[in-house]
């Protein structure tokens, strides 16, 4: 069951208001920030205390991935069943909540189905997830599902920043003609400056999102918990790095679009050859995923880039 709604805040607020909240949520979106807040706010109402204190309440339950493949395992599910069996501690309530619900291998997804379709009476389950795609169907038809559309902000870093400004200086020099050997070499050279740049950019970036992270962990969490947390800092810096590399490849092409001279219609040249690059930049993310070399994956995204812009029309 799905329902998209631009005040789903509001819609949410006022089940919990009225005693008549469904059973188990599922939050959608494509900022799991935005999303976790939302939950915590979410289990807060019900549980009669605030957001930022609901992680250490006594009938507050969190299951999320663990190690450095960011697995939600079947033994750390079972555990969660387990524990939401019984009464609870300070209230009437008791909210248990599955961060990354995508994460879920297959066994622990068919462990937990039972409980989703029929847990405790007074229990509430809220998934969150910015992957629904990857979740079991038979998950997503037992949960009302909400799509949160915040965005996320841009990276506040200024060597980021930078690095962006120097990304859109080379796509205009990869699309001007090449006059001489020199052209050809200094697009090359430069392109492997933006690899390095790109390195210690997002090694920099995740070093001080970590550091924040780490430092609002609560007391207990274990080694396992501890890796994949900061494997998902690691993976959501570098997303985040690879979205506003897309808007700027975006912002480029229009910027050639609306340059064009006066009765010159290429656009659909322009979209043609984005379109390519997009489609690198989605085969990039994915490779990444998969803990290949970043660098090496990124110069051929970026090579690619090159092929595509210096092509002639």
């Amino acid at each position: 069951m799905r329902t998209e709604n631009a005040d789903a805040r509001s819609v949410i607020h006022e089940a919990i208001a009225a005693n008549r909240l469904t059973h188990a949520l599922l939050l959608k979106g494509r900022n799991i920030e935005a999303l976790v807040a939302m939950a915590h706010e979410v289990a807060g109402r019900i549980l009669g205390t605030s957001a930022d204190k609901v992680e250490g309440h006594a009938d507050f339950f969190l299951l999320r991935p663990t190690n450095k493949m960011r697995q939600i395992n079947v033994v750390n599910t079972r555990e969660l069943i387990r524990l939401i069996q019984h009464s609870p501690s300070q209230g009437s309530r008791k909210v248990a909540f599955v961060m990354e619900v995508d994460r879920m291998n297959r066994e622990a997804a068919n462990a937990f189905l039972k409980t989703l379709e029929e847990p405790p009476e007074d229990t509430t389950i809220i998934l969150a997830t910015v992957r629904p795609h990857a979740v079991l169907e038979t998950i997503l038809s037992r949960c009302l599902g909400f799509w949160f559309s915040e965005q996320e902000k841009p990276l506040d870093d200024l060597s980021w920043k930078q690095w962006l400004v120097e990304f859109a200086d080379w796509l205009l020099l990869t699309s001007e003609p090449i006059s001489e050997k020199r052209g050809s070499t200094l697009r090359i050279m430069r392109l492997y400056g933006l690899i390095e740049g790109f390195e210690r950019c997002q090694d920099a970036i995740h070093a001080a999102r970590w550091e924040t992270e780490s430092a609002r962990l609560r007391e207990g969490v274990s080694d396992e918990e501890k890796d994949a947390l900061e494997v998902g800092v690691t993976k959501s810096v570098r997303d985040r790095m690879l979205g506003e590399m897309e808007l700027c490849l975006r912002d480029f092409a229009m910027g050639r679009i609306n340059s064009a001279p006066d009765g010159a219609d290429d656009s659909l040249d322009v979209a043609s050859r984005l379109a390519q690059c997009v489609s690198g930049l989605e085969r990039l993310r994915g490779l990444l995923e998969l803990n290949l070399s970043s660098s090496r994956m990124l110069e051929a995204f970026l090579l690619n880039v090159l092929r595509v812009w210096s092509a002639r029309s």
